[in-house]
């Protein structure tokens, strides 16, 4: 629920410090039910909009909700 594919590319919103979500280009390996690898533009721990994708824009603040 997290990725967006536009083409041949896949991307994420990152949710910086200051909570301002930037639209961030990853490269995608292995799916396996439902999980996805990442290989590359995300380092562990950083947070990423999981749900509400359609109301994020890049460069938008939002208001983060953690569970």
């Amino acid at each position: 629920t997290s990725m967006m594919i536009e083409g041949s590319k896949s991307y994420v919103y990152k949710v910086s410090e200051d909570n301002i979500a930037n639209k961030t280009e990853i490269e995608i390996g292995i799916r396996n039910s439902g999980f996805i690898e990442i290989i590359s533009g995300l380092d562990e721990g950083e947070v990423v909009v999981a749900e509400g994708l359609k109301k994020v824009r890049p460069r938008g603040e939002i208001k983060p909700i953690k569970k």
